[in-house]
C-alpha cells in the first residue's frame, strides 16, 4: 500500500492551515494510507480523525527520519517544514515542499529547494523570484473549503497567531499581558471570542479577568466557521487567517505583528488599501525600523523588547490600551480586503493537488 506521510512546521497556524487544506483535497484521490506525522500546535488545530496521526519532533530530522524510514516507499508532502525535506532528500524519498511564505525570502532558501516539487503560493512579484528553478511551481493562495459569510450581530473575533513557534524558548509574556489588560478595559455590547494557541490564550486570559469573553483554541474546522459568523475579525497579520478573513468577507482590522512575516505583510497590505485599520509598532516607537537582511529570529526578540518597554512604560501601554478599544468598536469599510483574496487566489489546494498528482501519477 502506497504510503503519503504529511508534515508542516509548528510555527503559528499558518503552515498547518494550509498542509490541513491540501490534505482535505489529496485524500479525496489518494489510494493508499495518509500519515500526519506532529506534534504539539500542529496537533491542536488537526480536526480530520479519518487521518493516522505518529508524533514526532518535526523539527529534528532523526525524529522525521525514523517515522519515514517505518514506510515502504513513501511519499512526503511538506508544509514549510525543511526537516522532512532534509529527511526525505537524504532516504531518496519523492517530496514535495508548500511554501506560503516565498515571497519573503531573499534568496529562496536552498533547504526548501531539494525537494523534487517547490511549490509557493501566488504573491506579487513571486514569477521573477523564482524563474531560475526547474522544479518550482506558484499555485493560488491555498485555503480550506470556507464556509458562508453568516454574520451574527455584534459578534467580533479576536485572533492571535505565530505567538507559539521553535524561534523562542518561551511565548512573550509581556505581549500577551498587555492584551489582556486591553481587553479588561474594553466596552462593548456584543460577543467577543479571543482565538488562538493554548499558551498564549492562557496569558491573555489570565490578565483580562473577564468572563463575559469566550477564550478559545479552535479546530481548524471550528475555527473557520467562528470566523465565518464574525461581523468583525481583528488579527495578527499572518497570511492564512488574512486570506480566510478575506475571502469570506469579514471586515478585518489588524494587531500588532508578532514577528516579521506578519510584520512585512502588514506593510504590503497597507500599500495595497486593505489594512486601514491596524495597529504598527511604529506608532508606539517611531525610532525603531526593521534592519536590512534582519532574520525572523532577530526579528521576533527585537519585538519582545519591544513589548517589554511598552508593558513598563505607563503612558505607552495605556495608549495601547486606548488603541485596542477603539480597534474593536471601530469596523472597517474597504473593498480592497476582498480585492486582495481575489488577486491571489483561493484555489491553491486543488490546483496543488492536482501538480502532486501528475508527478505522482495516482
Amino acid at each position: 500500500m502506497r504510503t503519503a506521510v504529511f508534515f508542516s512546521n509548528p510555527f503559528g497556524f499558518g503552515p498547518t492551515g494550509k498542509m490541513i487544506a491540501v490534505l482535505e483535497e489529496f485524500k479525496k484521490y489518494w489510494n493508499g494510507q495518509i500519515i500526519y506525522a506532529s506534534s504539539g500546535l500542529c496537533t491542536e488545530i488537526m480536526h480530520m480523525s479519518d487521518i493516522i496521526q505518529k508524533d514526532v519532533d518535526q523539527r529534528d530530522e532523526l525524529s522525521v527520519e525514523r517515522v519515514l524510514r517505518a514506510y515502504d516507499k513513501p511519499v512526503v508532502i511538506s508544509s514549510l517544514n525543511r526537516f522532512a525535506i532534509a529527511a526525505a532528500h537524504k532516504l531518496k524519498i519523492p517530496s514535495a515542499f508548500i511554501d506560503g511564505l516565498a515571497w519573503l525570502w531573499d534568496p529562496i532558501p536552498e533547504a526548501f529547494l531539494r525537494a523534487d516539487m517547490y511549490i509557493c503560493t501566488q504573491f506579487p512579484g513571486l514569477e521573477t523570484k523564482i524563474k531560475p528553478y526547474r522544479n518550482a511551481y506558484i499555485v493560488p493562495f491555498i485555503l480550506s473549503p470556507l464556509p458562508n459569510k453568516s454574520t451574527k450581530a455584534g459578534s467580533v473575533l479576536i485572533h492571535f497567531g505565530g505567538g507559539e513557534n521553535p524561534l523562542q524558548s518561551e511565548i512573550s509574556q509581556e505581549y500577551y499581558a498587555l492584551i489582556g489588560k486591553a481587553l479588561q478595559k474594553i466596552t462593548w455590547q456584543g460577543n467577543i471570542t479571543v482565538a488562538g494557541g493554548t499558551g498564549c490564550i492562557r496569558i491573555i486570559a489570565e490578565h483580562a479577568h473577564r468572563d463575559d469573553i469566550m477564550f478559545k483554541t479552535f479546530t481548524k474546522d471550528l475555527f473557520l466557521q467562528k470566523l465565518a459568523e464574525a461581523g468583525h475579525f481583528i488579527t495578527t497579520s499572518g497570511i492564512n487567517a488574512t486570506m480566510e478573513a478575506f475571502a469570506i468577507g469579514v471586515p478585518t482590522s489588524f494587531m500588532l505583528p508578532s514577528n516579521l512575516s506578519q510584520w512585512k505583510l502588514l506593510s504590503h497590505l497597507i500599500a495595497f488599501g486593505a489594512a486601514d485599520s491596524c495597529l504598527q509598532w511604529e506608532t508606539y516607537f517611531p525610532e525603531y525600523h526593521i534592519k536590512v537582511g534582519i532574520s525572523e529570529k532577530e526579528n521576533i526578540e527585537d519585538i519582545h523588547v519591544l513589548a517589554q518597554r511598552m508593558y513598563k512604560d505607563q503612558t505607552i501601554g495605556q495608549r495601547f490600551i486606548e488603541d485596542v478599544s477603539k480597534l474593536v468598536s471601530q469596523v472597517p469599510v474597504t473593498p480592497w480586503q476582498q480585492a486582495f483574496a481575489e488577486m491571489l487566489g483561493t484555489n491553491g489546494a486543488e490546483k496543488t493537488v492536482a501538480i502532486l498528482r501528475k508527478n505522482w501519477n495516482f
